[in-house]
């Protein structure tokens, strides 16, 4: 009448392998838009996977050993680029060009690649310094070479 306690996990394993297979092969079916072509409704949902993903790639890590406060991030798409936006804390934005922030750059990308697969053309993930770009520090200003007449 019963199901033997093994036999039982081997069937529940079958099931869960077999869901596991089909729902891939669903979601193969949908061919993957840019962040343009995207509803607003996909944009929001997209967004809100990458920042649960963000969030939780983040939780419990320092990367920064000036920084002792958990660092804060936020997503965000630009359709203009197809480009991926993540806006930290501004106070990370001297160490836009440390080892430290290139890291976190990679820990990050990591975490988020099999979403960033979702978007057909993805140029990358572009970080953003409390809404600035890198440069705004002078820090972080590369050095041009002087032109000589």
């Amino acid at each position: 009448m019963f199901l033997s306690l093994g036999k039982r996990l081997l069937w529940s394993i079958h099931c869960v392998g077999f869901l596991a297979c089909s729902s891939d092969c669903v979601a193969q079916d949908t061919p993957n838009k840019t962040v343009i072509e995207m509803t607003e409704g996909e944009r929001l949902a997209l967004v809100a996977d990458l920042q649960l993903a963000l969030d939780n790639a983040m939780v419990g890590r320092n990367f920064f050993s000036e920084v002792p406060l958990p660092v804060r991030a936020e997503v965000s798409l630009d359709p203009a680029t197809n480009l991926v936006v993540i806006n930290v804390d501004e106070r990370l934005g001297p160490e836009a060009l440390s080892g430290e922030f290139d890291d976190f750059d990679s820990h990050i990308t990591n975490a988020l690649w099999i979403l960033l697969e979702r978007i057909d053309g993805v140029t990358g993930i572009d970080f953003r310094f409390g809404e600035f770009d890198a440069d705004h520090w002078p820090a972080n200003r590369r050095l041009s070479s002087p032109v000589t007449c």
